[in-house]
């Protein structure tokens, strides 16, 4: 991942905290059961405890990527979407900090499809209310139409350097009914 994703600390040379820049691609058939997305980024080290560090709903089902930046503020989210509080206790995107030295934090980027287009959350929780992982599942429980997920490794070494020159990336994620890519990406 490069260093511009990371949560923005002196610590990390070049972090920003931004969003890294999502996008997927749906088959015409679930495309037309799925109401709106959610995207979930999950740290799942067991140090991290699943820790949240994005859960954004209600994005809208015609839409098929979100740009760099779009759930810190950088640039405008797709009409009706709404960021949930992450565990840093903000809402949106906050990114990777794990523990210096720490071995490879593995971390879950995940869009689902579902079949109703508001969760129905109230604004005091959608603002206020800090959701676990397990929490959010409960959330989307037997409204998963489909969902795609990508995996991706970030740790702080000591004397890390800046690699934020390698730009963004976009990986496409195929989502169907029968499953998605499950192909890894170490960002």
């Amino acid at each position: 991942m490069a260093n511009k994703y990371a949560f923005a600390d002196p610590s990390i040379p070049g972090s920003e905290n931004k969003s890294p820049p999502l996008a997927w691609k749906v088959s015409k058939k679930t495309a037309k059961k799925i109401k709106s997305f959610v995207i979930t980024i999950i740290d799942l080290h067991p140090i991290a405890e699943k820790w949240v560090h994005l859960a954004a709903v209600n994005i809208p089902p015609r839409t098929r990527s979100v740009q760099e930046g779009a759930f810190s503020g950088f640039t405008d989210l797709p009409q009706g979407t709404k960021q949930l509080m992450n565990s840093y206790g903000s809402l949106g995107y906050g990114g990777p900090f794990p523990p210096e030295g720490n071995d490879d934090h593995v971390y879950e980027i995940t869009v689902y499809g579902l079949k109703t287009a508001d969760l129905g959350l109230s604004n005091d929780d959608a603002l206020h209310k800090s959701f676990t992982a397990a929490e959010l599942q409960q959330l989307f429980k037997g409204k998963v139409v489909a969902k795609g997920k990508l995996k991706g490794k970030f740790r702080i070494d000591a004397g890390m350097e800046d690699d934020a020159a390698s730009g963004p990336m976009t990986k496409m994620v195929g989502i169907t009914s029968a499953g998605f890519n499950s192909s890894a990406l170490t960002i």
